[in-house]
């Protein structure tokens, strides 16, 4: 079943011009959770996966629960709708991937679950100035001038972290004489480029040249937002951020400057600020200060309005798009 996998994989990577790592990793992920299921059930091969099966496994617990360790204690937690979502997703594309290779002659995956309706969270413009004071404040300490910079290139560049990760210093067009404002080059995803503004270019040249030129091995990174204590000890370089550290700074600074505002008639609103949240928030700060979906839809990145629409909430209807943004738009 492995090869079986591995081979889905393989075409997924060829075939999707989107597909991230993160995406592998998580059909792999969803996959394997589904193989050990089938092989508790005795079944040696994922062609003789029934319609029953799916359902039993959609009341599994394997399927509605996992498992973490926490302070080497192992912790039983109830699985998020969206990862369910993602779960049957998944198995939906590789059984019709199954039955294109002719390994198998119906998906036993009849229906998907549908997702979720709620609208995407945003930060309050409270919020927003909350953190671009406090991050730009005496009291910001640790990296400040690094920190800062990635809170502000996120939300102003409406970036998703796997963009924010990968800009390099050659994409920073900040000191240019072509003409154009400072911008920064965003490989987005299927290795889309496009051209983004940099409002807080100064803040970004002050980084540079005031913080990150002073870690020892920065200037063998090609990354722009480098680890302060992750070393590569082959070349003695230091190693672009993870997501998990991305996640940790997110969290130090909404803890410390939004914990008295993180609740709506007197219940907790968010679980977490997440870093989505400001590509959520600066998405819906555009629209409501006059951007039309079109313009929202290229400073996100995004191949359609029809996205950016659920970005801004729900009430968007595609008729409404084509009305109001498309061909049948009044001249005025």
């Amino acid at each position: 079943m492995d090869k079986v996998i591995d081979q889905f994989i393989r075409y997924k990577k060829i075939t999707g011009s989107s597909i991230t790592s993160n995406t592998v990793q998580s059909y792999s992920n969803d996959l394997l959770i589904f193989q050990d299921f089938i092989e508790t059930k005795g079944l040696e091969s994922f062609f003789n996966v029934t319609e029953r099966v799916i359902e039993d496994f959609k009341n599994s617990e394997t399927f509605n629960f996992y498992k973490k360790i926490n302070r080497k204690v192992e912790e039983t937690n109830k699985r998020s709708e969206s990862s369910k979502d993602r779960i049957i997703f998944t198995l939906s594309s590789f059984f019709r991937y199954l039955v294109t290779q002719k390994k198998i002659t119906k998906s036993p995956v009849t229906n998907r679950r549908v997702k979720n309706s709620k609208e995407p969270q945003i930060l309050s413009i409270s919020q927003i100035n909350a953190i671009l004071e406090h991050i730009r404040s005496e009291t910001f300490t640790n990296s400040p001038k690094r920190d800062r910079c990635l809170i502000e290139t996120l939300y102003y560049c409406g970036l998703r972290v796997s963009e924010l990760l990968r800009i390099k210093m050659t994409d920073l067009k900040l000191e240019s004489s072509d003409g154009l404002v400072p911008y920064i080059i965003i490989s987005g995803k299927g290795n889309k480029e496009r051209y983004q503004p940099a409002p807080n270019y100064k803040n970004i040249i002050d980084y540079i040249y005031n913080e990150r030129i002073l870690l020892e091995g920065a200037n063998k990174s090609d990354y722009l937002f480098v680890s302060s204590y992750a070393k590569n000890k082959k070349n003695k370089s230091l190693k672009p951020l993870t997501r998990q550290g991305i996640d940790k700074i997110i969290k130090k600074v909404c803890n410390d400057c939004l914990n008295h505002n993180i609740r709506m008639n007197g219940k907790v609103k968010y679980k977490k600020i997440s870093p989505h949240m400001f590509r959520h928030t600066i998405a819906t700060n555009l629209h409501d200060n006059g951007a039309d979906l079109i313009e929202v839809s290229r400073h996100l990145g995004h191949s359609s309005i029809s996205t950016t629409s659920r970005y801004l909430g729900n009430q968007k209807t595609k008729e409404n798009i084509l009305k109001n943004y498309g061909p049948l738009r009044r001249n005025e």
